[in-house]
């Protein structure tokens, strides 16, 4: 529980392998601490596992790093799912699942998009505030089209950003690892327990390899033209059905 003193929030720490993982978290009774959670011990499953890795190998790429984490949630999902039968916890985890993708794909790329474009403006010479500002909402309507409402002070949100300073061009890394963790799912829910020991290979790999090498423990290869929609397929899933149960739900009420 929270504590005078205690940081908010939640974190894995992976010292060296010599050492196992450490998690660190807090619970204040929300369903979301509870995926906190399991995001988490997807870190420390992950740290553990690579721990036959050098100090060199260790730590997960980058684009690698969310991997057992997401899966670790997902999985959650896919339990609290079977076993619960209230339709608002039902839509409440398909909604957090569809709303984390979202952010975690799509806006993600917008950032990436804008960085390169800012990156490419100044190669062309000095560029000011408003110029970020500008190309930070051609990106912005081109994610979200005609459905959000734009307020004065939304220019500036590329200036709150810290990853744009201190982890340039990181950013296209979160919808690499969360489109392949839907991907790796997919694999899991066609291939049941035979998936497992290829799983367990991934990540007891740590940083070792390049992921295209590493992914093929699981039987994929993220540079096959198509992968991508693997991925893309589990969270039209999702979506689809979440229409469904809010379908059920306006029938039942009518």
């Amino acid at each position: 529980m929270p504590r005078p003193g205690k940081r908010g929030g939640a974190f894995c720490s992976g010292l060296l392998p010599a050492y196992h993982p450490y998690v660190l978290t807090n619970f204040t009774s929300r369903l979301d601490d509870v995926f906190t959670l399991a995001h988490e011990l997807g870190h420390g499953i992950h740290f553990e596992l690579a721990r036959q890795q050098t100090p060199l190998n260790y730590d997960p790429t980058i684009p690698m790093a969310e991997l057992a984490s997401v899966f670790g949630e997902i999985l959650l999902a896919r339990y609290l799912r079977e076993r619960e039968p209230d339709p608002a916890l039902q839509r409440n985890i398909l909604s957090r699942m569809i709303e984390e993708a979202l952010s975690t794909i799509f806006r993600q790329v917008m950032y990436t998009r804008w960085e390169q474009r800012a990156h490419a403006r100044r190669a062309e010479g000095v560029a000011t505030p408003e110029d970020y500002g500008r190309l930070w909402m051609e990106e912005s309507h081109r994610l979200y089209g005609d459905d959000v409402i734009f307020a004065p002070l939304d220019r500036w949100g590329w200036a709150t950003i810290p990853h744009f300073i201190s982890y340039r061009f990181y950013c296209y890394s979160y919808a690499f690892g969360h489109l392949l963790t839907f991907a790796l799912y997919q694999k899991y829910l066609d291939e049941g327990e035979a998936f497992i020991p290829g799983y367990t290979e991934l990540l007891t790999s740590g940083g070792k390899d390049r992921p295209e090498n590493l992914l093929k423990a699981v039987g994929l290869n993220p540079l096959e033209p198509g992968f991508w929609d693997r991925g893309f397929h589990v969270l039209q899933g999702l979506l689809d059905d979440f229409r469904r149960q809010v379908g059920q739900e306006v029938s039942a009420n009518q």
